[in-house]
């Protein structure tokens, strides 16, 4: 039997009250967060998490005040992006949890939903395709995916209207404009379809529902053409209305997601967000109206992310620091043991502690570097030297329980590279850590999964992976700097899939993949994928035959 907690305005009153009186708020100017505050952080919102988890024996939830199926499907997705899935403890619950998700699941539509539809489906599959990372789940678990995906394709609001194109809180009544699209609601749609076609390896640029969601976000954002607004995103296309802050992180994140990063859009937006720049609360919207805090962060943090980068400045800000200070400086107390931390702004579009809580863990797991996780989402370096159709949005994703920390972005340039060696996207820079064997001793191995952008498999594009007919060229390998030039290693398995324009790099620990060449349980490896081919003789100038 499924169940949805919800509570009444007088219970969430006293719990407010009692929450004032044994938490402690922390105050004060802000200051530069360290690393180690940061880590503390994190780990005080995984430990608030874990306390509040409700066990129902097989299955359990998490609740934030309004909904369970969003809090829980939030709660495990930040947890999975924070390196806890390898932890059993934080383990078991996460495994019921996924239970308490499925119970949502309705085989004849693909919903998973206790009541808003878009909202809930897309949150939970980022979750249930994250706890799925290694396929091991069966036939069924990828049927429930396959058609949660399809549901949200077909509830996209279409037709003529200017709403359409996005998506809103439930399926459109007959395509009309008042159940058009949101760009809140829409944020969370395209991320389930992100999240979901990686998984289930669909293409995602030029599909319909992408071409159709790109005209939504192209008309959202023309409304600000000139003025105080330009560059930003509001609720509904065609209106100045609210969140302007929170949307345009959602516009930024969306425009990612469809391997539009590149696009001009996200240069006005970002350029919106640094005429209105701050991290301690949601910049004013058109009507001045300053919600949703935490629910700005989350989608800001991960929209610069795919967008600019974490290594990138927005104007003269660093604000990858200035997201760190800000949580680390607004993060609540819990005197518990170990000691626990959570986040609540009190702003009426903000959820409860759960949700919010879960939305902070996942804004550092994008922004942070240092922040184990099994996936890491790099933007293109602003003074990158990849070719330019082949710049955008990677994302790395490792095999088993093996974590990321320190990814970032290594321009061709960073090495001498002879005239036949071809680097199409660049390099990487990365630590994978928990690199273990079945039996958990060291010197395992671990397949990394590097999506690149679309442009790297055009066969129009000279510089891609594949020929003009689309085939895989010669001598794929796998690039390292030796003596200050790019080298390819024979010895270092690497394959190419065409369909999910996905490069996997298999590394083991100790192996010759891993710069450190001890068998510790992490590979530091800085490397490259590319081809290496004769690029044959010319004839000099003035020579005939």
């Amino acid at each position: 039997m499924r169940e949805v907690r919800t509570m009444s305005k007088s219970k969430v009153c006293l719990v407010l009250g009692v929450l004032f009186t044994l938490f402690v708020f922390q105050t004060g100017p802000v200051m530069a967060a360290t690393d180690a505050e940061v880590t503390a952080a994190i780990a005080g919102g995984q430990q608030y998490l874990y306390n509040n988890f409700v066990d129902q024996g097989t299955k359990g939830y998490w609740y934030d005040g309004t909904s369970s199926l969003a809090a829980t499907a939030a709660a495990i997705a930040a947890l999975i992006e924070t390196g806890k899935f390898t932890d059993p403890l934080y383990k078991a619950k996460i495994d019921k949890g996924i239970n308490y998700i499925k119970d949502f699941y309705n085989s004849s539509t693909g919903s998973i939903s206790a009541g808003h539809d878009t909202y809930e489906t897309g949150i939970s599959l980022v979750a249930l395709t994250l706890y799925d990372a290694d396929h091991t789940q069966g036939a069924s678990y990828e049927a429930m995916i396959t058609k949660a995906v399809d549901h949200l394709i077909a509830t996209q609001s279409r037709g003529s209207c200017q709403y359409n194109g996005g998506w809103t809180y439930s399926p459109p009544a007959n395509n009309n404009c008042y159940n058009g699209g949101d760009l809140s609601n829409t944020q969370f749609a395209v991320m389930g379809l992100y999240y979901g076609s990686r998984y289930l390896g669909r293409q995602i640029k030029g599909t319909t529902w992408a071409n159709a969601l790109l005209d939504f976000l192209t008309r959202n954002q023309a409304q600000f053409n000139g003025g105080a607004h330009e560059g930003g995103f509001s609720y509904y296309p065609g209106t100045s209305s609210f969140q302007t802050g929170s949307m345009t992180g959602a516009g930024l994140w969306c425009l990612a997601m469809i391997g539009e990063d590149q696009n001009p859009m996200a240069s006005k937006a970002v350029s919106w967000f640094n005429n209105h720049y701050r991290w301690d609360r949601n910049p004013a919207g058109a009507d001045n109206q300053d919600n949703a805090y935490y629910y700005f962060v989350f989608g800001m943090a991960k929209a610069l992310t795919g967008t600019i980068g974490r290594n990138a400045n927005v104007g003269s800000h660093n604000w990858v620091q200035d997201l760190k200070d800000t949580i680390v400086a607004n993060k609540i107390t819990v005197n518990t043991n170990p000691v626990s931390y959570y986040w609540l702004s009190n702003k009426w579009l903000d959820p409860g502690a759960a949700l919010s809580t879960a939305w902070v863990l996942m804004s550092l797991s994008f922004a942070d570097i240092n922040v184990e996780s099994r996936t890491s989402t790099l933007g293109e370096n602003p003074q990158s030297d990849t070719p330019t159709l082949n710049r955008g949005l990677v994302t790395l994703e490792t095999s088993g329980n093996v974590t990321i920390t320190g990814a970032t972005r290594v321009n061709i340039g960073a090495a001498t590279k002879a005239r036949e060696i071809t680097l199409p996207v660049g390099g990487f820079e990365f630590t994978l850590k928990n690199v273990k064997k079945p039996d958990g001793l060291n010197g395992g191995t671990t397949i990394l999964s590097i999506k690149v952008p679309d442009g790297a498999f055009d066969p129009n594009n000279p510089d891609s992976f594949v020929d003009n007919k689309g085939n895989l060229k010669k001598g794929l390998k796998w690039f390292k700097i030796k003596d200050g030039a790019w080298k390819g290693q024979a010895n270092i398995p690497i394959v190419a899939d065409i369909p999910t324009k996905t490069i996997k790099v298999t590394l083991t620990d100790g192996g010759p993949g891993d710069e450190d060449g001890s068998v510790n349980g992490e590979v530091k490896d800085p490397g490259a994928p590319g081809y290496e081919q004769d690029v044959g003789t010319r004839r000099p100038l003035g020579i005939r035959r």
